[in-house]
């Protein structure tokens, strides 16, 4: 263990107390990290031998918070712990997928091609090499970023992305390609806490408020709390009074729409 990390009688990587300096230099857990240096580039990582992950060489007192910090969330498949439950989810979704993208020139591997690319320029000598956009003052490093920024920010030519289904216009790609699951019935977007699906990666993001317990819709009137917008909305009629839910059949009124409903089946079967 290094000298800086020994700091009184607490370890400073995961606030080990001990009784005595010499019960601390005896505290070997953190001593058995390997460290890798690239013999192209210099880069340097460690292997961590808790999780057998890589962290970057010189943050080890950052990566070990993940298995020390006051972090309630835990990952079932590996025990590493986290304090929010968006970087759990993240988390997860990153085992999943693997560390697929290799270095070609050392054998690195990294989590995404954005990584590997961004590496793999130091190998060819592309670390300054900047592109920049003659039409605001953004640079990039990367010459696929620098094209995406042009045809986004910068296309004068108006692009429609139309669903061939129901005729559908949406302002992008991604917003058509996410709006197609409608039709198709697919559900990509999956919670790993309870294993439900969605067609739209919103209707995910508001499942998932039930799970964390989050609340951040709140009633203007009597400051209670939901997880959902429209509970919130149904919620507020209450205070409002407003009937504006008719029955088609017998002309009754009611405030809620669930009320409304309740009673067709009801009365009018």
């Amino acid at each position: 263990m290094n000298k800086e990390n020994i700091k009184g009688k607490i370890c400073s990587l995961c606030q080990q107390k001990f009784k005595g300096r010499s019960m601390i230099k005896r505290y070997k857990v953190h001593d058995g990290d390997e460290t890798f240096q690239c013999r192209k580039c210099d880069e340097c990582y460690s292997i961590c031998r808790l999780c057998k992950r890589q962290y970057e060489y010189g943050t080890k007192k950052e990566h070990y918070k993940i298995h020390f910090g006051d972090k309630p969330l835990q990952c079932r498949k590996c025990g590493i712990c986290f304090s929010r439950l968006d970087s759990l989810m993240r988390h997860i979704r990153r085992e999943i997928k693997g560390k697929q993208f290799k270095c070609s020139t050392c054998d690195l591997m990294f989590s995404t091609e954005v990584q590997r690319d961004t590496h793999q320029n130091k190998h060819l000598g592309y670390v300054d090499k900047t592109y920049s956009c003659e039409h605001c003052p953004r640079t990039f490093t990367q010459s696929n970023l620098f094209k995406m920024h042009m045809n986004n920010a910068h296309n004068d030519k108006p692009k429609e992305h139309v669903c061939k289904v129901c005729n559908k216009v949406f302002a992008n790609s991604f917003s058509l390609k996410s709006h197609k699951t409608v039709h198709t019935g697919e559900k990509p977007h999956k919670c790993e806490t309870c294993g439900a699906n969605f067609t739209q990666s919103h209707s995910l993001r508001r499942h998932q408020l039930i799970h964390s317990g989050e609340k951040p819709f709140k009633c203007s009137v009597c400051n209670k709390s939901f997880n959902q917008l429209d509970t919130l909305k149904r919620h507020e009629e209450i205070h409002t009074g407003e009937n504006s839910y008719k029955c088609s059949q017998c002309k009754i009124v009611f405030s809620q729409k669930a009320a409304l409903k309740l009673h067709q089946r009801k009365e009018h079967k």
